[in-house]
């Protein structure tokens, strides 16, 4: 019966059925009437309600749905809030409870009876009997429960605008929305077009677009359910403003301005809502770091090559994703059993009965946290569907496998969307140090891509936090010797057990950070500290390039990291130079890590530039001290831990001279045992201090960014105290200790 069902889906006039509800309608009265007359084919219970009655609850198990023979029926949710939300009133010869029964999923809603009710009990089994008068009746009926989820995720969406509706004007408002349904890389409207309406979102993932001076396409903005899109061009009486597309499909509906200004007359808060987020999102744009990204949902995982054991992958990755079971993994054969049909995962993407199955995807997603798709291992139609409906997409690879391009992949990089695309490396459990990243990276255009070390939980968690936006972000900021202090802080996170995601730092907090992200331990974080302090940084020279001959802090960075490659680190690294060529921030991700950490760590004067492709690298800390904001971009997450090891300056101090002094009467008094000690500035310590004041207000601004601002009282320290390692480090332990600890107690998955 189910392949001769799904058969009939394919047919033209179910694609063109003009009164769907009507005809269902008709349909389920037919079968009534079949009861009344064959009672002996058919056991459909009645059931009576009294005034207040319940006849189920949001949450419930399915196993039936009803027939208002007669009454009056109240249909209501409670939102997260526990605020009660009547979506609907319903009379006699309606159906009810059919969404539930067609979804097997519990109600959606709770159902009331408003005064004496009689209904009918109708079983999937009744359905299937009445399929036989109408071989397209079930088809029919997967519409009208598909209507009714978009009903449904509209009312959701329409509180969270305009707040409590009454009931009558929800229905009208519901009643004269166009219905709108984008798939994955279909544009809503035009930069430039002339605005004829707003739109809301109700199920899916747009993205906003804006043409530079140069031609190219920047991105704006991510939108998701129960937010406007399209208000600005109506305030200003423009054109739009920027190009809308769907990441996925989507689903949204339009309030032409007819309508909008209907409603704007009747309630003047919508004008005041829509200016609203008018304001917000001019805000976000003068200020990005005020902007909210929208939170990735749904994950499609796409095998390469021979990757085995994807399902055990994808229910690890569920678990830890969110611990409360509200986590759903989808492949196609679960799909069809969620649907009651055999085959319907793998339909054609242009199938008649695609917005049913859109508005099945839609309500699994409504009703779960986060969904993780598996796609076939060939390019079907169940994958194009789950990519289609995915926020980002993640391509699972064994690290030992050839690194070619997969035909999913190649479908993927001609994908209009954008949709974001990461790489996972599987690694033995052996493996000691990823390698061979960078052959996988030249192939393909992703955003990021994960290290795991199979059978590792602290690696699964680690993928879990980064992909639901819980990473946790470790910065570390330059300060010359004053860096150590970062040493401690190491110490202090290795004794908590706090789980670092990503790492990132400047100049001496490159070094820092490096260290941190090759798995060093505290220990050999000691060692190598001493190491520096037996060879120093400053091996002086003649002062024609550069105060340093910049051999030791060459060699000091060499021997801290040796051929290790950025992207063969197991915890995310990224370190900051200055391009004086380009007078542009460099933001180092790839590539050798000694040279990375070197170019951030060239102070201008004092040590040699590195030179890379014609261009000029120095300290990191000219452009960007300490990398708070780019951090939580790169990391997409605000648990943010900062070490600042550099945020006092003594303003005031007083020198030994006017407008001039000689080197030369500086030299012979300190020569002269006896002489009272000239007060005058180093060459290093100026060069020092000017980075630290061009730093100091982007510091200010960012340390509002982090949940936890470091920042150890190191004053009575110079940035030249290499010496001083231990002591310094300590200080860092001792600040860092307790901010760390009760941190750590206010965080649930840590």
């Amino acid at each position: 019966m189910a392949a001769e069902l799904f058969k009939v889906m394919e047919t033209d006039d179910i694609k063109s059925e003009p009164t769907l509800d009507t005809t269902i309608l008709n349909q389920l009265k037919k079968l009534i009437q079949t009861y009344t007359s064959h009672e002996d084919k058919f056991e459909l219970d009645q059931v009576s309600l009294d005034s207040n009655d319940i006849l189920f609850e949001q949450g419930a198990e399915s196993d039936c749905m009803f027939w208002i023979l007669s009454g009056q029926l109240e249909v209501s949710t409670t939102r997260d809030d526990g605020s009660k939300q009547i979506i609907k009133i319903l009379t006699s010869d309606s159906p009810v409870g059919e969404m539930g029964l067609l979804s097997h999923l519990p109600r959606t809603a709770t159902i009331t009876a408003l005064e004496k009710s009689q209904l009918l009990r109708i079983t999937i089994n009744d359905i299937i009997k009445c399929s036989t008068f109408d071989e397209h009746f079930l088809i029919r009926l997967n519409k009208l429960a598909a209507s009714r989820w978009h009903n449904l995720f509209l009312a959701n969406c329409l509180k969270e605008l305009f707040g409590n509706l009454p009931v009558d004007a929800l229905q009208e408002l519901q009643d004269q929305l166009e219905w709108i349904n984008i798939s994955n890389g279909e544009t809503l409207f035009q930069e430039g077009d002339e605005a004829d309406g707003v739109y809301i979102i109700i199920s899916g993932h747009l993205r906003a677009k804006v043409s530079t001076e140069n031609g190219d396409q920047q991105t704006i903005g991510e939108l998701g359910p129960a937010e406007f899109v399209g208000e600005y061009a109506l305030i200003t009486d423009e054109p739009r403003s920027a190009t809308i597309y769907a990441v996925r499909h989507s689903s949204v509906v339009k309030m032409n301005l007819e309508l909008l200004n209907r409603y704007i007359y009747t309630d003047p808060t919508l004008m005041r809502k829509i200016a609203r987020t008018v304001i917000t999102r001019q805000k976000q744009l003068l200020h990005p770091k005020n902007r909210t990204e929208i939170k990735h949902r749904t994950f499609t995982l796409i095998r390469h090559g021979q990757t085995s054991a994807i399902h055990e992958l994808a229910r690890t990755l569920a678990s830890l994703i969110d611990e409360n079971g509200n986590t759903l993994v989808l492949d196609s054969q679960s799909f069809d059993n969620f649907f009651g049909q055999q085959g319907v995962a793998q339909s054609p993407i242009d199938t008649p009965i695609q917005p049913v199955i859109a508005a099945r995807l839609s309500e699994l997603e409504n009703r779960y946290k986060f969904i993780i798709f598996i796609a076939d291992k060939e390019n079907s139609a169940w994958t194009k569907r789950a990519i289609g409906q995915s926020d980002r997409v993640l391509i699972i690879a064994d690290s030992e496998a050839d690194p070619s391009i997969s035909a999913i992949e190649k479908t993927l990089k001609n994908d209009v969307t954008q949709i974001r695309r990461d790489l996972v490396l599987l690694h033995p459990v052996e493996t000691e140090t990823p390698s061979g990243t960078a052959a996988w990276l030249e192939l393909r255009n992703v955003s990021t891509h994960y290290h795991l070390r199979k059978g590792d939980p602290t690696h699964m968690a680690r993928l879990a936090r980064r992909l639901t936006g819980r990473a946790v972000g470790l910065i570390c900021s330059g300060g010359g010797a004053r860096g150590y202090a970062q040493l401690g802080t190491y110490k202090a996170i290795l004794e908590l057990d706090i789980p670092i995601d990503y790492i990132a730092g400047t100049s001496m907090g490159a070094i820092s950070a490096g260290t941190i992200a090759c798995d060093y331990s505290y220990k050999k974080g000691q060692e190598l500290a001493q190491y520096c302090a037996d060879l120093g940084v400053t091996d002086l020279t003649l002062p024609l390039a550069s105060i340093a001959a910049s051999k030791n802090v060459s060699q000091i960075c060499q021997h801290i990291y040796g051929s290790r490659l950025i992207e063969d680190l197991w915890t995310p690294f990224f370190c900051i130079s200055s391009n004086l060529t380009k007078a542009e921030r460099v933001v180092h991700q790839h590539g050798s890590l000694w040279r990375a950490v070197r170019a951030s760590m060239s102070i201008p004067g004092v040590f040699l530039p590195i030179v890379e492709n014609g261009d000029v690298l120095v300290d990191g800390g000219v452009m960007d001290n300490y990398p708070v904001q780019l951090m939580q971009d790169i990391a997409e997450s605000t648990r943010l831990i900062g070490v600042n090891v550099n945020p006092y300056i003594e303003r005031s101090v007083t020198f030994d001279y006017d407008t001039s002094l000689s080197g030369w009467r500086i030299l012979l008094n300190r020569l002269n045992p006896f002489s009272r000690k000239l007060r005058a500035p180093s060459i290093m310590g100026t060069i020092l201090r000017s980075l630290d004041v061009n730093s100091m207000k982007t510091t200010k601004e960012t340390a509002s960014l982090l949940e936890v601002n470091i920042t150890p009282d190191i004053r009575r320290f110079t940035m030249n105290d290499y010496a001083k390692w231990k002591t310094i480090s300590e200080c860092g332990y001792n600040e860092s200790y307790d901010l760390l600890k009760d941190w750590k107690n206010k965080q649930t998955d840590i």
